[in-house]
């Protein structure tokens, strides 16, 4: 007669199984962002009775199915809204809207302007920090630029992440943070003191976006490993020692304004020289439940010492 397993270990069991087939579907949910939604697809690949599946989903990723491909949708279509002169009309039908009254109701909700005025001040707030820039001499410590991209020199001790890696252009690296999220989900790796950082190897102007390398990255404790060699995945640790520290309010998609003003104008301007090290974006707050125009990002150049 066999003996029963005990009853963690069966627990145990279970979760280690659901942790893997939920991440089958949300690996091919992130891959397939822009084939109509269908739960029961959804479930057949997670293994899942279509019964149970997005129950199952919603307690281990925190959303709904439906909130999570919403969200990367008008991502998306805020990044093509700042970075390329498509069409509305396009653009909403790419983020699976019928016409421009629907797609123009979803992103005003979640932006809070609607997509052609979006375009209009994303565009206007970047010319004015090359401007700025332009006219470096004229910039004081008291405009209103200056003040909200204000600097800190702080000492950064390095954060022990397991980091997955993306390759491609930076704007579409929350495809892998959401590959990410779904790995530490299962694992019971996501709580109240979990970080989430990206680590960005390359300048996005100097290569292709097909030859961009960054890390989707979440803290984990120390002595942690991960249980056996895991593709497109390694522990390390995120910069550290003296960096320059920014906090940028509003959208992902803006984050290039922040760049541009830290590399061209307050580097130059500090007598600073950039490290060894790569930047480092850590997001402050959870873009499940918090609007674009709040998400707060800090951004890290490593320094020289």
């Amino acid at each position: 007669m066999k003996t029963p397993k005990p009853a963690t270990q069966n627990r145990s069991s279970t979760q280690a199984l659901w942790r893997a087939r939920m991440q089958l579907a949300t690996d091919w949910l992130v891959d397939h962002l822009d084939d109509p939604l269908d739960l029961n697809r959804l479930a057949e690949r997670a293994h899942f009775s279509p019964y149970h599946f997005h129950r199952v989903y919603t307690a281990l990723m925190g959303e709904r199915v439906f909130d999570t491909v919403r969200r990367m949708r008008l991502h998306r279509a805020a990044v093509q809204l700042v970075s390329s002169d498509h069409a509305v009309t396009a653009i909403g039908k790419k983020a699976g809207y019928g016409s421009v009254q629907a797609f123009t109701r979803a992103f005003s909700e979640a932006y809070g302007l609607a997509p052609a005025q979006y375009r209009s001040y994303t565009t206007a707030a970047h010319a004015r920090t090359v401007a700025l820039l332009k006219g470096s001499a004229m910039v004081t410590d008291t405009s209103a630029d200056a003040n909200r991209f204000a600097v800190d020199i702080v000492h950064c001790a390095p954060v022990r992440v397991v980091a997955m890696r993306h390759a491609g252009a930076y704007t579409s690296i929350g495809n892998t943070f959401q590959k990410l999220t779904a790995w530490a989900a299962g694992r019971g790796l996501m709580g109240a003191r979990t970080g989430m950082y990206g680590i960005y190897y390359d300048d996005p102007a100097a290569k292709p976006a097909d030859e961009l390398a960054s890390d989707a990255c979440i803290s984990v404790p120390d002595g942690f490993e991960l249980p056996g060699p895991v593709a497109g995945m390694q522990v390390t640790h995120t910069s550290s020692g003296r960096c320059a520290r920014m906090v940028f309010t509003g959208p992902y998609a803006e984050l290039h304004t922040a760049y541009t003003w830290l590399y061209q104008h307050w580097l130059m301007q500090s007598g600073e020289e950039p490290g060894s090290q790569p930047p480092v974006e850590e997001y402050l707050n959870d873009p499940r439940n918090t609007a674009p125009a709040d998400l707060q990002t800090a951004i890290y150049i490593p320094l020289q010492l």
